[in-house]
């Protein structure tokens, strides 16, 4: 798949901490996300500061039911716009199931 071929030239995530000045172990997890053939281009503070954003993206021709698992305890998660407003209320359970479209991007708006 051409995806795979271009992923290979990118460099792996580096985690940086930036305002939290408390430990984290590095073999802690934060979230996975499956199957492979999504790509994971997002994880950040929204622009509101009242929640986390998660995004990915779809590059095959095909839907994809992408499975989302935050090993943290959620209050809230929704679908979202790209400018991060809400469209969709989804269960807030820490495994969501959730279709992307072929080519499509999907975004998730947890509170924590």
């Amino acid at each position: 798949m051409i995806n795979e071929q271009c992923e290979s030239f990118h460099y792996p995530l580096l985690a940086v901490r930036r305002k939290n000045t408390g430990e984290l172990k590095l073999e802690d997890s934060l979230l996975s996300l499956s199957p492979q053939t999504v790509v994971l281009s997002a994880i950040k503070e929204s622009e509101d500061a009242k929640a986390a954003i998660v995004r990915w993206w779809n590059p095959t021709p095909h839907e994809v039911s992408a499975n989302l698992s935050l090993h943290l305890p959620i209050e809230k998660a929704t679908l979202a716009k790209l400018i991060e407003t809400e469209t969709a209320a989804l269960p807030s359970s820490q495994k969501q199931i959730i279709e992307t479209g072929c080519c499509g991007i999907t975004t998730v708006r947890v509170e924590l």
